[in-house]
């Protein structure tokens, strides 16, 4: 079987470039207003989330799982008016918005499980999706299963517009250019989510998927699942949240909920920086203190010395008179 390597990732300037990947990757909404704009008419959604892990060295790593959830166009427009509650449930959001899941297990080869058990002592054990389905596959395999998987959320309407959506998508480029470039082709428009939150907050930084997730509502062991059978996050299951993460962004109040956070995040960060100036400042103003005493010290002892010199020479001269 063939390595699934990641050795480099992607750049963002070579996407731009590539052939492959040049249309779509110009086709970026990075604004809360453009996804206004998207939501309502064919527009659907499907999410798409990789996890990938280290064999031999950090810098060479393989494609482990891949996640696809598809959110109708029918249920992107309901996203617009939708009340919320407290307290999320990723399953009440599932099905209330009828999205479809798949999870993509690749199949390791021996030599893989090995290299990987030598490197880091075991194969990751993923947690099984809790929604949609799961299969394992062969990677020769894979470009066709999510070309396939695409195809079929397009039944019902050949005019849907796909947009494809991710949170943090560097990974997710890379594989899509590297190990299924032809699904590219389905996709009219691209978001990354945190390109939102920043666009919403008014952030350069902005804190991460589950982090985000509990602010709008949802609990810690709802995001993460049952460590029962497994202990890695399970990329299907994130394809899901993602998309709460889009839904949760229409609403206002959650919009408030996030510029809260960030705000509370740049305080603390800010806080912290006052800290270690001061502590550096008093570092700097203690061993410039102690600098000039060592100098106060050596000069004394300097101008002390020809007084002690003269003091002694005077007796042994004087001593034989």
């Amino acid at each position: 079987m063939p390595t699934v390597a990641l050795p480099t990732m992607a750049t963002y300037q070579h996407l731009q470039r590539d052939p492959n990947s040049r249309v779509l990757f110009a086709n970026r909404i990075t604004t809360m207003d453009d996804l206004y704009k998207v939501v309502g008419g064919n527009s659907a959604f499907i999410a798409l989330d990789t996890e990938h892990v280290p064999v031999k060295n950090e810098n060479n790593r393989i494609l482990h799982q891949v996640g696809l959830t598809y959110l109708p166009a029918i249920s992107a427009a309901m996203m617009l008016n939708a009340a919320t509650s407290s307290r999320q449930r990723l399953k009440d959001f599932y099905n209330t918005y009828q999205l479809q899941s798949l999870t993509l297990n690749i199949e390791l080869s021996n030599e893989l499980q090995e290299d990987l058990i030598c490197f880091r002592g075991n194969i990751p054990n993923r947690r099984p999706s809790r929604f949609g389905y799961e299969q394992q596959i062969h990677i020769d395999s894979l470009e066709s299963t999510i070309i396939k998987f695409i195809q079929s959320c397009n039944n019902l309407n050949l005019n849907t517009d796909f947009v494809l959506v991710g949170f943090e998508m560097a990974a997710e480029w890379n594989y899509l250019l590297k190990n299924f470039p032809k699904a590219m082709l389905y996709f009219s428009s691209w978001i990354d989510l945190r390109d939102i939150g920043k666009d919403i907050a008014s952030a350069k930084v902005l804190p991460g998927r589950v982090s985000i997730l509990q602010t709008f509502g949802y609990f810690w062991k709802d995001i993460k699942g049952s460590n029962g059978n497994g202990s890695a996050d399970n990329a299907g299951d994130d394809t899901v949240s993602t998309l709460a993460i889009a839904n949760a962004f229409f609403k206002p109040e959650n919009q408030d909920k996030l510029r809260s956070r960030v705000a509370r995040q740049n305080r603390k960060k800010a806080g912290s920086l006052f800290l270690d100036e001061n502590k550096t400042a008093l570092s700097q103003a203690i061993s410039t203190s102690e600098m000039k005493e060592k100098r106060r010290l050596r000069e004394s002892k300097k101008a002390q010395r020809p007084d002690s010199d003269f003091e002694s020479l005077g007796e042994t001269f004087i001593g034989p008179c």
